[in-house]
């Protein structure tokens, strides 16, 4: 098993949850990241990540304004859920 990184470690020790908080593309809606945003190759790595940890993975999908979640969003949760079915979740 790889070694946690230090930042970590006082909070493993306490055997409290951990939560990774990441976004798919910011952390509110812009414009200029319409055609940016990540895709499910990126966020199967993120999954690995908190895995690691045995944490919770909340991913922020910056909904646009009118409140609907942007279809690069939409494309790459359904590529990701079709993973997990398949595979199951990532292995540390």
């Amino acid at each position: 098993m790889k070694r946690k990184p230090e930042k970590f470690q006082k909070v493993l020790e306490t055997g409290k949850p951990l939560e990774f908080c990441y976004h798919i593309s910011n952390w509110a809606y812009h414009k200029e990241d319409d055609g940016k945003h990540r895709g499910a190759d990126s966020l199967w790595k993120d999954l690995e990540f908190a895995g690691n940890y045995d944490a919770n993975l909340l991913l922020n999908t910056a909904p646009r304004p009118d409140g609907s979640i942007d279809l690069q969003d939409i494309n790459s949760l359904r590529e990701l859920g079709g993973r997990i079915r398949n595979s199951g979740f990532p292995k540390p």
